[in-house]
């Protein structure tokens, strides 16, 4: 606004100096010359200020877009957690009902058992990865530090192989190796491509469980 102001006298005095002819050239071309340095002060902090506001606005899209991302991933951990114990739930009572069973005897118990432990440790698997994402998410939201992630991210990584590895699977396990080798490359598309996989591979196993269980139950 001062610079707006100052650039108005200075035009203004311009004018008067003109109309009234008691100027001589070398104080007049000062003028006109202060008056240009003025303008173009003046349009350097428009596009200034015109290119802050625009920063702003893109960085509260980004934060609005990477919570609603988050918002979006927490809903889905809700949503395989409540499953998770759904299953947990179903298992247990499957579990009571095995203990006071004796029609297929002891061979009936133990095949249900080894289903049972072998859907805990993809089930366990499978959070520890939802749990990944949705810090994820929380540190592109800002509701993490990297610092946390960075932790998570190593817990992940140095905890993950082993429950898989635990698993048996060995397409599995090789995808989660394919998965590390990419990250320890720097390739960050090739290891959520791979990261991807384990999770779907995972989700087929748990599936192929539940349904050997609803089998052993029919």
């Amino acid at each position: 606004m001062r610079k707006r102001t100052l650039l108005f006298v200075v035009t203004l005095v311009l004018s008067l100096l003109v109309m009234t002819g008691c100027v001589a050239q070398a104080d007049y071309d000062a003028v006109v010359a202060e008056r240009d340095s003025i303008q173009a002060q003046l349009t350097s902090t428009v596009a200034e200020r015109d290119k802050a506001r625009a920063q702003v606005t893109s960085t509260t899209a980004e934060r609005d877009k990477a919570r609603a991302q988050v918002n979006s991933l927490q809903n889905e951990l809700d949503e395989l957690k409540a499953s998770l114990d759904g299953v947990k739930a179903s298992l247990e009572e499957t579990q009571t009902a095995l203990d006071t069973a004796e029609a297929d005897g002891e061979a009936f118990k133990s095949d249900v058992s080894s289903i049972f432990a072998e859907l805990e440790k993809k089930t366990e698997a499978a959070a520890m990865i939802f749990g990944y994402w949705a810090d994820s998410g929380k540190c592109v939201a800002g509701l993490m530090s990297q610092s946390e992630l960075v932790v998570k991210a190593t817990f992940l990584m140095t905890g993950l192989g082993s429950r898989l590895d635990v698993i048996g699977n060995a397409e599995l396990s090789q995808l989660w190796q394919d998965a590390v080798v990419a990250s320890t490359r720097g390739d960050e598309k090739g290891f959520l491509a791979k990261f991807a996989a384990v999770m779907d591979s995972l989700s087929d196993l748990i599936g192929n469980d539940v349904n050997a269980m609803n089998a052993k139950l029919r």
